[in-house]
């Protein structure tokens, strides 16, 4: 009898243990599948607005002797320094409007630079350029010539480039191995709310192996961005050969809060990496970039409207001629 309740005690106290053991058992942490699924499902986004900032070093190569001084000028504004940004798009028609902020480094002083994509014409102002609160217009077909493409810009085109960014991610983090991601909870939303956060993090003992990772999937990445009318032929090569030299760095991180939908309502990226600078030689970069959207697939507010008198994009080109001695 003693040996029988004994058998018993013992049975339920292992019993007891296991079903305490399974309950305990951490479930596999499913961050790289949500943020992949994110990136996805952020692709179903046809309207939508927007706003960010971006804190950036970015060493370019050198344009050479007969390089265009005011393109480099723009340049330095859109690599060095501070960017904000913030805005609506809809892709039914498409219609894209931005207030960028650029304050270049070693300035205290924000340049505004408006820009407006409306009825295949895009308008904006480049106070570099022109006179205070000038605007300038391209349509599709000036704004393909302009940068080189064989084939116009489209609709489908522009819609195609709108989305790259998040297939860009996606595509970045697909080789990269699960158990560098992680879930944190994060207050995001103006009610209190809270979001789950999936996080990769870059750091000393996994950024060999992003790295790779990485640099796997940029030639792909600069591919699309061929096919989308985004960098020209001769882009592309340069692209090419300076991401066969992409080294990265840590501390890093990409993450993304998600809301009940599956939408992005937020995404960081911070990067340190070296890559290709001016003479080809080995230049440090860094990106520390915050965007988040609101009104996924609602209404955004537009405020903007085309200005009245926009100048031609002929008066642009004329300002944009490469600069060179008189004979």
């Amino acid at each position: 009898m003693r040996k029988n309740v004994t058998k018993t005690l013992l049975m339920g106290t292992l019993l007891a243990v296991a079903a305490v053991g399974a309950g305990c058992t951490k479930e596999p942490d499913l961050a790289k599948e949500k943020m992949e699924q994110a990136f996805l499902k952020q692709s179903e986004a046809a309207a939508y607005s927007f706003s960010g900032k971006a804190t950036m070093n970015i060493q370019l190569p050198s344009e050479g002797a007969g390089k265009n001084l005011i393109a480099s000028a723009l340049k330095g504004m859109l690599t060095k320094g501070t960017l904000e940004w913030s805005g609506a798009a809809t892709y039914e028609p498409v219609r894209l409007e931005a207030e960028l902020k650029s304050t270049p480094e070693g300035s205290t002083t924000a340049m505004a630079l408006p820009l407006l994509f409306k009825d295949n014409k895009l308008y904006l102002q480049l106070p570099l350029l022109g006179k205070q609160n000038e605007s300038f217009s391209l349509d599709m077909a000036e704004l393909s010539s302009l940068s080189g493409q064989t084939s116009p810009f489209t609709q489908d085109s522009l819609k195609a480039a709108g989305k790259l960014v998040s297939e860009a991610f996606r595509l970045l983090i697909a080789d990269m191995d699960a158990k560098w991601f992680a879930t944190v909870e994060d207050t995001v939303q103006a009610d209190g709310s809270k979001l789950p956060v999936y996080r990769l993090e870059i750091t000393e003992k996994n950024k060999s192996e992003i790295e790779a990772a990485i640099k796997g999937k940029l030639p792909e990445l600069i591919d699309r961005l061929s096919a989308a009318g985004i960098a020209g032929d001769d882009q592309v090569q340069s692209l090419k050969s300076a991401a066969a030299g992409f080294v990265l760095q840590a501390p890093g991180e990409i993450s993304v809060a998600v809301d009940q939908t599956g939408f992005v309502r937020r995404e960081n990226l911070q990067l340190t990496f070296s890559g290709t600078g001016a003479g080809g030689a080995s230049a440090a970069n860094s990106i520390k970039l915050e965007q988040s959207f609101a009104d996924i697939n609602g209404t955004p507010a537009f405020k903007q409207e085309p200005p009245a008198n926009a100048r031609s994009l002929g008066d642009i080109l004329k300002l944009l001629m490469p600069q060179t001695k008189q004979k």
